[in-house]
């Protein structure tokens, strides 16, 4: 490829690139943010030099790189007065959705990230841009650099914004076919990649999704007599099959006492307070919110049996992260996921999937069929716990191939395009 022989002929001649990392959300609490700043730690032992635009707001910070090293763009401030725009429309921070943002709105977001992108040029002039997500930014980004090599990183929730608010794809996400490369965190999106963004001469490929090995790895000890205990961590939302989730277990409790449910996230008020009818008085669940990766890790240790009920995930990292803590796991049908994950390991008794049900929209089960979902997620949350009752061990070879898809893995592949 030109882009990888003309990176590879600047390391030749012994030339130190310059990484700028881009990305129009904060860099904590997300699966994107969390991959964006792993990259950036990861990427330090190779001896790039890098810097960063980011959004910031409230008392989210970036440790990671020096302050002159940082571009950030302030939201709920007297310049942009409003939250951070999130690449879903339901983050886990108070965030502004795109497709209902102003026009005004949009070109002060706008002016901020340029103004960002433009102190960056004058300080750093940056050799490579590692672009997160196939959105706005990212066109801006490569307006600004014309000249620069680009990688940019599919997330799979800038294809959902795609496909729900094409106009807004047409009047302001641009120039894709100026990118040098593609990356997705799973094969299944090539297609939609190719179709939505008509970016044919890019090359694209699969970088898949990691995990912090440092954090996320299986208990010490072995496990307790007592409840099996069930771990949920993520957004409380409909998308998310939440509300199913609390239906099958209340069934499974019914029959089976000895059951522990926790439900690790943040929601909105109005899906808050539907969270609290499901749950009523039943003394087998505990919600706790949100909480920095160091803390789900160690929940996770304490934990038997991790669940993803989504109707809709980019790729479900957190899922990877419970294997890696030698959780076994239930989760609905993902594509990526499966195919980054490999047969050996979907095929093995580690982790269970359940089929979607038909989709009304992206993320939007059809009512009709939501009681068959919440059975058959039932069934195989009945499975694995089984499993756990009668001691059988965890795969090795499980163990062994997550071990592919930590963060210095997925940054030592990306290093492979930039001079070693």
């Amino acid at each position: 490829m030109q882009f990888s022989s003309e990176i590879s002929a600047l390391a030749g001649m012994g030339v130190r690139m310059k990484l700028l990392h881009v990305l129009a959300q904060l860099p904590c609490g997300t699966g994107s943010g969390i991959y964006f700043t792993n990259l950036v730690k990861e990427l330090a032992p190779y001896g790039h030099e890098q810097c960063a635009v980011f959004a910031l707001q409230d008392d989210c910070t970036f440790p990671h790189l020096p302050a002159d090293r940082q571009f950030p763009v302030r939201f709920r401030t007297d310049a942009l007065p409003f939250p951070v725009a999130g690449m879903s429309d339901v983050m886990p921070y108070e965030s502004t959705v795109y497709s209902r943002m102003d026009s005004g709105q949009l070109e002060r977001w706008k002016d901020a990230f340029r103004q960002a992108l433009r102190e960056a040029t004058a300080r750093f002039r940056p050799d490579v841009l590692v672009l997160h997500h196939l959105w706005i930014l990212t066109s801006l980004a490569l307006e600004r650099f014309p000249h620069a090599k680009s990688i940019a990183i599919c997330h799979n929730t800038d294809l959902r914004q795609a496909k729900n608010h094409p106009e807004l794809r047409k009047r302001h996400v641009t120039g894709f076919e100026r990118l040098d490369q593609v990356l997705t965190l799973s094969d299944a999106v090539h297609g939609d990649i190719r179709a939505i963004y008509r970016c044919e001469p890019v090359r694209i490929a699969t970088l898949g999704g990691g995990y912090d090995s440092t954090l996320f790895f299986p208990a010490r000890e072995r496990r307790k007599p007592g409840p099996v205990r069930i771990l949920y961590a993520g957004k409380i939302d409909p998308s998310k099959g939440i509300f199913q989730l609390l239906r099958a277990f209340a069934a499974l409790c019914g029959q089976d006492p000895l059951l522990e449910l926790t439900v690790i996230g943040n929601a909105h008020r109005e899906h808050r307070e539907q969270f609290d009818r499901l749950v009523g008085a039943n003394g087998h669940i505990r919600a706790l919110p949100s909480m920095p990766q160091e803390a789900l890790a160690a929940a996770m240790r304490e934990h038997d049996l991790f669940v993803m009920p989504s109707f809709y995930e980019g790729l479900g990292l957190i899922a990877i992260e419970a294997l890696a803590c030698g959780l076994r796991t239930v989760s609905t049908e993902n594509e990526g996921l499966a195919s980054l994950l490999g047969r050996p390991v979907v095929d093995s008794e580690a982790i269970e999937f359940v089929a979607l049900p038909p989709m009304a929209g992206v993320g939007v089960p059809q009512a009709s069929h939501l009681d068959r979902f919440t059975q058959e997620l039932g069934d195989k949350l009945r499975l694995q716990i089984g499993r756990v009752r009668r001691g059988e061990p965890f795969p090795a070879h499980v163990g062994e191939a997550i071990t592919a898809h930590s963060w210095s893995a997925i940054a030592a592949r990306v290093n492979a395009l930039l001079p070693q």
